[in-house]
């Protein structure tokens, strides 16, 4: 028996074992947690006429802990599960014009009762009423937008972070209790896919009445009974006098010392059979609008995964980015542009098309000093001074006609993608030299998705096919030599999927058989010229390779769902057949595999407010061309990469769970999620230094990678104060092997995450904002003396204050304290302040003046594996901007 045939036996009995512990456990688990139902009508007492929208909670006898509630439908009908702490329970219904009903009842399994209320008409006098932040109806949950928005904010994206249970990262993703939403609706229509931030970041808050959360959201409608979404979508609720009519906003600016200036112009017209929304944004003011454009959600809703195909660069000169607030550092001079639009046509077809184009200049200045581990030396230490100049031209456009009913679900999605990006690096280190790199990437794409319900059965085709090309240069003039090197390289990837599938459905469980086909076709082709003899390579300076995988697989999946568990389990089977050939050495390499993957995912809902999930998979897969060259590959100046002429094979494991709680009446959201991922690799990277260079190599050799991530997040609304409250811990260990200077190192890397927030509006005249980042990371690394552990503290605070009517200021305040190394550490205080004037309904003047104590450098450390990297980075200086927003 062969390896893959042994471990293949050993995954099998590993899940079969592990499948029969699990249900015996949640067998177990379930009858301890046994719940009880409760269910009925409410109608009129006179008329027998049902109430729709009567509110029905579920409390212990003392009437101290709440312990279910629900609305009635619009046949007044009710059903509430929850977990009685006791033998006995009160069961209220409340309606306004009615007079509350309190029963006292005893456990059960499962009761019904019906109920008829007496209409009461009450003499009130005079009362302001306060309407909630937040209510739910069914899976809904409603934010009201005037409730959490101050007069310092001015987008949505400004009221999203103040939300309880829901977090704005840093890059634009949203997060709802831990998890990314899946969509980004405005006013249920998705006008921009997953570039949502288009929306968020540019949209008044004035001009929304409230923001939904659509729990559970399965964006298929035909999908919503057999496949189950633990994901949530968001959905902008517009007011009624910003529809069907075009709104906008404008902003131009300037300011010193060197002539800067911003400018945007928005433009957005939403209506039931039409949305359109257009941006024009330029600046060089340190603000990334290219952030905008970025997707957020890569899933894709019926293929998962499977179509997402990472593309890297062959010329790697990116910096690394530091963890401090991006406009900070970012010297740019940034223009944009997006044109969006959807219309809804006859027989619920709409189309979407979505057009961009971003030009970027980034300037930046630099100093590293990079140190790698060996075993039982000293580190080899290399420093650079960079000076860099980046140009960036992006062009995307997109057009998909959609169609999505209880029946039929049709996607066709067109995409073009033209990137082009030339960088210029010099450098004044350990080896001066300049460098210079051209990295255009060009994309074509359709993706076609075709659904069909069929009684109680579900078929469905899938075709997604992908062209890439990648022509890329790197041009490094050394100053100990006469000529410059280049390298020529370019990759062609045509990557396609097909599968076709039949659906059977059941009462609560769905059987589903998939049929399909990948194919992937890379070729490859690199020359390195004039290669000066100071490098320690004198041939494998080419390559013309080929390189095709085809993958043939049978995926059945079954599929349980009840109101309380969501379970799914696959069972694929993949077969794979990989041709290599090398065109310089005319020899063909074809290999051929088979792995079972199976995945097992469980969803359970105990009550209304908490939930478990449990997911795992185990899965093989076979690497891509980027392992594969047989001569060697400049990735830049001082790294050269060789590959292996055997195909890289993944096999990796995964077991994740998590707890959610969520109470949208108390305004209180938490989740804890935890991951453990152990990876097997037949190939190891080795990494040698020949004094600046470093030439890495992979080698056939089984090693081991593993990941432990711990997350936790709690976020509390606090109605009294106007306040929202988060705090989040992350914890993250990853573990693995390298060969450096041929011995072997077991390096390991963990951080250790605390992130705090809060803000509030509990004064009618000031706002506060606090948000604080806490962070220890730490490296160890085997047969070395060296254990660095450096610690990370990035603090902000803010304060709004309404001067008068028509003036505001905002002050903020930044504290970073870093640990470069173990014995030096520096700490920055940065301060900003602005001034809004508001001489008008829809008008503004603004006075903004930013890093007030003119620092000058920010110093921080990575790591890299066996290694590090220290860096210092140069801030943008003092800046007073002065401008004006109008908004229509």
């Amino acid at each position: 028996m062969n390896v893959n045939s042994l471990f293949f036996a050993i995954r099998v009995s590993a899940i079969k074992y592990f499948l029969i512990t699990l249900l015996a456990t949640f067998g177990l688990f379930t009858k301890v947690a046994a719940q009880a139902t409760v269910n009925g009508y409410i109608k009129q007492e006179n008329t027998g006429t049902a109430i729709e929208g009567a509110i029905i909670t579920v409390t212990s006898k003392d009437d101290t802990n709440l312990l279910g509630y629900t609305t009635t439908n619009e046949k007044g009908y009710y059903s509430i599960q929850f977990t009685p702490d006791a033998g006995e329970f009160v069961l209220k219904v409340s309606m306004l014009g009615y007079e509350m009903r309190s029963l006292l009842l005893v456990k059960k399994n499962t009761q019904q009762i019906n109920l008829s209320l007496k209409e009461e008409i009450s003499n009130l006098k005079e009362v302001f009423i306060k309407p909630p932040r937040i209510s739910q109806r069914k899976d809904t949950i409603s934010y009201h937008v005037s409730s959490f928005a101050s007069d310092q904010d001015r987008t949505i994206a400004d009221v999203l972070k103040k939300m309880p249970g829901i977090d704005v990262q840093t890059d634009g993703t949203i997060l709802y209790n831990g998890k990314a939403i899946n969509k980004f609706y405005i006013e249920g229509l998705d006008l921009l896919d997953n570039k949502y931030s288009l929306a968020a970041n540019n949209i008044s808050f004035k001009d929304v009445n409230s923001v939904e959360v659509l729990e559970g959201h399965q964006p298929i409608k035909a999908l919503k009974s057999t496949v189950f979404s633990d994901k949530a979508a968001l959905n902008l609720k517009l007011k009624n006098s910003a529809k069907a009519k075009w709104l906008g906003t404008v902003e131009i600016g300037t300011g010193i010392p060197v002539p800067l200036w911003k400018a945007s112009l928005m433009a957005m017209k939403i209506s039931a059979s039409s949305q359109s929304l257009n941006l024009l944004k330029s600046n060089n003011t340190g603000q990334n609008i290219s952030t905008e454009l970025k997707a957020h959600t890569l899933e894709d809703l019926i293929n998962g995964q499977d179509n997402n195909i990472e593309r890297g660069n062959l010329v790697q000169l990116s910096q690394d980015v530091p963890p401090v607030n991006e406009d900070r550092i970012l010297f740019n001079r940034s223009y944009l542009a997006a044109v969006n639009t959807l219309r809804t046509l006859k027989n619920d077809y709409q189309l979407r098309t979505n057009i961009s184009y971003i030009n970027d200049q980034l300037k930046s200045n630099s100093q590293s000093e990079s140190a790698y581990y060996l075993a039982g030396n000293e580190p080899i230490l290399i420093q650079e001074n960079n000076h860099n100049i980046i140009q960036r031209n992006r062009a995307e456009g997109t057009a998909e006609l959609n169609k999505n009913t209880e029946k039929i679900y049709l996607k066709d999605k067109f995409r073009a993608q033209l990137f082009w990006e030339n960088s210029t690096i010099g450098n004044t280190g350990t080896s001066p030299n300049e460098q210079y790199g051209k990295t255009p990437y060009h994309l074509l794409e359709n993706d076609l998705n075709w659904l069909k319900v069929l009684g109680k059965n579900i078929l469905k085709f899938n075709s997604f096919n992908q062209y890439s090309y990648l022509p890329q240069e790197l041009v490094v003039s050394a100053a100990d030599q006469a000529l410059p090197f280049t390298q020529l390289a370019n990759l062609r990837t045509f990557f396609s999927h097909t599968n076709l599938s039949y659906g059977q459905n059941f009462s609560g469980l769905a059987i589903d058989y998939q049929a399909g086909v990948k194919l992937n076709i890379q070729d490859l082709n690199t020359d390195i010229l004039q290669l000066p003899a100071s490098y320690p390579v004198k041939d494998s300076l080419k390559n013309d390779l080929q390189w095709q995988l085809l993958n043939y697989y049978l995926k059945p999946t079954v599929r349980y769902n009840t109101e309380k568990i969501n379970l799914t389990l696959a069972l694929p089977l993949n077969f794979y057949d990989s041709k290599i050939t090398n065109r310089l050495t005319a020899i063909m390499l074809h290999e051929n595999y088979l792995y079972f993957n199976p995945e097992f995912t469980l969803f359970y809902k105990f009550n209304p407010f908490w939930t478990a999930n449990f997911r795992t998979n185990l899965s093989s897969v076979p690497g891509n061309i980027d392992r594969l060259n047989q001569g060697y590959i400049f990735r830049s100046y001082r790294y050269l990469e060789l590959g292996n002429s055997s195909l890289s094979i993944e096999r990796r494991q995964s077991y994740s769970a998590g707890l959610s709680y969520r109470n949208p009446v108390k305004s209180l959201f938490a989740s804890l999620s935890g991951i453990y991922s152990p990876t097997l690799f037949n190939q190891l990277s080795q990494r040698n230094f020949s004094g600046f260079i470093s030439v890495g190599e992979v080698i056939l050799r089984n090693n081991q990678k593993s990941m432990w991530r711990l997350i936790s997040r709690v976020s509390k609304g606090i109605d009294d104060w106007q306040a929202t409250a988060a705090i989040s811990v992350n914890y993250t260990s990853t573990s693995g092997e390298l060969i450096q200077q041929d011995k072997l190192l077991e390096n390991k890397t963990t951080t250790l995450q605390l992130t705090p927030s809060f803000n509030t509006d509990i004064l009618s005249w000031c706002s506060l904002l606090y948000k604080g980042d806490f962070s220890r990371n730490s490296l160890s690394v085997s047969g070395t003396a060296n254990t660095l552990s450096l610690h990370r503290i990035n603090q902000h605070i803010e304060m709004g204050l309404i001067l008068s009517k028509k003036l505001n200021l905002k002050a903020g305040v930044d504290h970073l304290y870093n640990q470069v190394s173990a014995n030096k550490s520096v700490s920055l205080v940065f301060a900003d302040l602005g001034f809004r004037y508001i001489p008008g309904k829809n008008i503004e003047i603004n006075l903004d003046c930013t890093n007030l104590f003119n620092k000058k450098t920010y110093a921080y450390t990575l790591y890299d594996g066996a290694g590090y990297t220290s860096n210092i980075a140069m801030i943008r200086p003092a800046n007073v901007m002065a401008g004006i927003y109008f908004r229509w």
